[in-house]
């Protein structure tokens, strides 16, 4: 049986207590705790949450001597893929080579007018985003993976990236998209969130990993890396975890309904359980990951922790789905 590798995604917001270290905390207690990688989301204008998840991963790379360090993800249309390179490099070298950058358009299905307020303040036209996505990337994998300046060929990238440029992820909901990030040699990151709901998210997202691999046209080589994001959370009284989380949930549920990506009249168990929020004891949730229909395809188990972070919290919650998935 499949059995990806562990990692995390820090997406939430930091509390007072932690804001200044957690992220290290959490980096440096999951690899004690055998994690394989820890990711950063990148959030513009939210208190508590970073901008700069490359700076924070330069932090943690002196913390730390093995868990990959990932980005989840950089937002390309508001970056210059010279820059990025370049950072993205430092990070790397800094780190001994442990950098995974993740790279995505930014909002996907929660755009909304504060996304486009956003997009304006970094001169991003909404009609554009898409079309400036593809050519950062573009002209980034160039820079990551040839040195090459377009400007002057005389020029590379500094410092050089190494092997960096195979360690490079897409985030997409789109199977068009999942195809090219295949055909390309990126990674595939697959979101918690589907972009049709007729059945389980799991399920949907199928047609997204199945592209990618479709992408991949080099037959003498491994098959780009898959790694799926999942919501789960700790408790063994089951009935009590499941009414807080139907409240947590219930904006992203009711939008969800609104927008006909969920039918009315189910029930919160049954809409959670739609939207792959895993819950319950460590061993229920190991037990329903590996129910997924993605888990066979998966090499890149991505724990999600949004809301409000806290050390001892997100390290409780790796410690029990490691112990679960391990049993």
């Amino acid at each position: 049986m499949n059995t990806p590798r562990l990692g995390f995604l820090l997406q939430g917001r930091w509390n007072a207590a932690d804001a200044r270290t957690g992220a290290v905390e959490v980096f440096r207690g999951a690899e004690a705790l055998g994690a394989h990688t820890g990711w950063l989301a990148q959030h513009h204008f939210e208190a508590g949450r970073s901008p700069s998840p490359l700076v924070v991963l330069a932090a943690v790379a002196q913390a730390t001597t093995r868990i990959g360090l990932g980005t989840a993800t950089v937002m390309l249309p508001f970056e210059n893929p010279v820059r990025l390179a370049e950072d993205a490099a430092t990070v790397d070298l800094l780190s001994g080579g442990r950098l995974r950058l993740g790279l995505g358009s930014g909002f996907g299905l929660a755009y909304n007018a504060t996304s486009a307020r956003i997009d304006r303040e970094f001169g991003v036209p909404g009609d554009d985003r898409g079309r400036h996505t593809e050519r950062t990337l573009d002209r980034l994998l160039r820079l990551l993976r040839d040195r090459t300046v377009d400007a002057d060929p005389t020029l590379s990238l500094q410092p050089a990236p190494g092997t960096l440029g195979r360690r490079l992820w897409r985030a997409t909901s789109a199977p068009a998209t999942a195809r090219g990030a295949g055909r390309a040699g990126l990674g595939l990151l697959v979101s918690s969130n589907a972009k049709e709901l007729d059945g389980r998210t799991d399920d949907s997202q199928l047609d997204l990993i199945h592209a990618h691999r479709e992408g991949h046209a080099d037959p003498g080589t491994e098959p780009p890396e898959v790694g799926v994001l999942r919501a789960v959370h700790i408790g063994d009284d089951h009935a009590a975890l499941e009414a807080r989380l139907a409240a947590e949930y219930r904006e992203r549920i009711d939008a969800a309904t609104a927008a006909g990506r969920l039918p009315a009249g189910l029930t919160d168990g049954a809409c959670l359980d739609r939207l792959s929020v895993h819950r319950g004891s460590g061993a229920r949730v190991a037990d329903s990951l590996r129910a997924e229909s993605t888990w066979p395809h998966t090499t890149e188990l991505i724990v999600l922790f949004g809301g409000e972070l806290t050390v001892n919290s997100v390290l409780h919650t790796l410690e029990e789905i490691l112990i679960g998935l391990n049993a």
